[in-house]
């Protein structure tokens, strides 16, 4: 068992949702890439590993302590 947090996401305006997030272009599907997501102030609020499953459907990797505390 990995300690890794574990998320999916996927439905309708997934991949819109994690590029307003991020600010930046996603993985192409089948590929994988990091993804920092952004704070309003430009800093980076968490750091995630993106797997792109589908054109809207999303394996997100984090470590449990890889969350900023800057809000």
């Amino acid at each position: 068992m990995s300690a890794l947090a574990k998320f999916e996401l996927s439905g309708p305006g997934a991949a819109s949702l994690l590029e307003r997030l991020s600010g930046a272009p996603l993985p192409a599907a089948g590929a994988a890439g990091p993804l920092r997501l952004a704070t309003a102030s430009s800093g980076v609020d968490a750091v995630f590993s993106a797997l792109r499953v589908g054109a809207d459907r999303f394996l997100l990797l984090a470590e449990p302590e890889a969350r900023s505390e800057e809000h």
